[in-house]
């Protein structure tokens, strides 16, 4: 009976020492091992917490203004083309700025004078865009004009077509750049050149 008794005493001792020498295995196992001394504290910084992905900042859609120089040529009835004359035009455009094919529309305000005739012309246009995200992007628009012209003192009012292939596109955040080539059809219709800079005032 007393042998029996002192097993069963260290049986009761033994059982706790096991127990806690087990938690403190796992624990061991599960906590991450203190950096090194040599590692640099940047890298156990990145280790750690990774930085965050940059955000584009890029507005979806903008509301842009540009005032453009215009030259005109027109049809010399021999096969070629010869100066009509040069004045501005104002635009107001609404543009998408992502996507790979960016939509928009605008409308113009041109002002030409000519050897002896003077053209003024409102038009709306729908535009279609390269990809603007990655700089100057080719465009393409197409609409309707109203031209109001004089010739030697009597007006004289006619609706048509144009059209316009050139490159566009935003540099930074606001400014604006545009080139364009296309045909004005309103009043004695002719090659239109267009060179103008814009500033985004809205986007979102």
């Amino acid at each position: 009976m007393r042998r029996g008794g002192t097993l069963v005493a260290l049986a009761l001792l033994l059982v706790p020492g096991v127990a806690r020498a087990e938690r403190r295995m796992i624990s061991a196992e599960t906590v991450a091992p203190p950096a090194s001394p040599d590692e640099p504290a940047a890298e156990r910084l990145a280790a750690v917490d990774p930085p965050p992905a940059p955000v584009d900042d890029t507005p979806r859609e903008a509301m842009v203004a540009t005032i453009a120089a215009i030259s005109m040529r027109v049809p010399d009835g021999q096969g070629g083309v010869e100066r009509w004359g040069e004045g501005v035009s104002l635009l107001l455009s609404y543009l998408e700025r992502r996507g790979d094919f960016p939509t928009g529309f605008e409308g113009q305000a041109s002002f030409l004078d000519g050897e002896g005739e003077r053209l003024y012309t409102l038009g709306a246009s729908i535009v279609g865009s390269g990809d603007l995200q990655r700089g100057l992007a080719p465009f393409l628009s197409t609409g309707l004009d109203l031209a109001a012209s004089s010739v030697g003192g009597a007006p004289r009012v006619a609706i048509g077509v144009h059209g316009d292939l050139g490159i566009h596109g935003f540099v930074g955040r606001n400014l604006y750049l545009r080139a364009s080539a296309g045909w004005l059809g309103a009043g004695d219709g002719g090659i239109r050149v267009q060179l103008g800079v814009g500033w985004m005032f809205n986007g979102h």
